[in-house]
């Protein structure tokens, strides 16, 4: 699994890459535009960009400049509507890894991105993942089926905590234990407050049954 970055000013075709990419559990995230896409990068760290080169704003060539000179460790797929040989030659001349000339097939995409990431290997010691749960530990991003949660600080530590300890049966009292703050006066309510809420954020409207309620016993999260 890797993080990546779509950058494409066409909606539907931003999303459409998003999707494929997603179905292949990645954590993808969308830019509709140079100067957005820019502004994602200053504040978030990504494995792989899939880069169109005729954007508003910023364009292709651009971004790849600012990103090869700032020596960021991230795999660059330029996508573009021109053929001819010299703009292929002035993106990859610019630090582009590999190019995509629409119209493309969304096979042929996730061929490539699948090549460039064994290009160079991604550090995911930082994540954990649980079936189609992804949680980074060091960005404090969570995501499901590579769709991002909102999640509260004690609602992140608390699936956090489930999601290293896996199939561990807990008391409220252990969980305010590990959980939350040394000086809280949190009670058993408290515990079962949080873990509605991020139940019902992780269902999306769907049944949810990874974090279980025993009765007399605590809580647990399957495997």
């Amino acid at each position: 699994m890797a993080k990546i970055l779509v950058v494409e000013d066409e909606k539907e075709m931003a999303e459409t890459v998003a999707h494929v990419l997603r179905s292949e559990h990645h954590v993808v995230e969308v830019a509709l535009s140079g100067d957005e896409a820019l502004d994602m990068l200053r504040v978030s760290q990504y494995d792989l960009l899939v880069l169109d080169l005729n954007l508003p704003g910023a364009d292709g060539l651009e971004i790849c400049k600012t990103i090869r000179h700032q020596k960021r460790p991230v795999s660059i797929l330029m996508v573009t509507g021109r053929k001819t040989i010299e703009e292929k030659e002035r993106g990859l001349d610019l630090g582009a890894d590999d190019y995509l000339t629409k119209p493309f097939h969304l096979k042929e995409l996730q061929a490539r991105v699948r090549a460039l990431l064994r290009r160079t290997p991604t550090d995911n010691s930082h994540l954990v993942v649980v079936k189609n749960i992804s949680l980074d530990q060091k960005q404090h991003i969570v995501t499901k089926n590579g769709v991002a949660v909102k999640l509260l600080p004690t609602e992140f530590s608390l699936l956090e905590f489930f999601m290293t300890h896996l199939d561990r049966v807990f008391t409220s009292a252990q969980i305010i234990e590990q959980v939350w703050p040394q000086d809280t006066d949190a009670t058993e309510r408290a515990v079962t407050s949080c873990l509605n809420r991020l139940r019902a954020k992780l269902s999306e409207g769907e049944k949810f049954d990874l974090i279980e309620t025993l009765y007399n016993e605590g809580y647990r999260m399957k495997s």
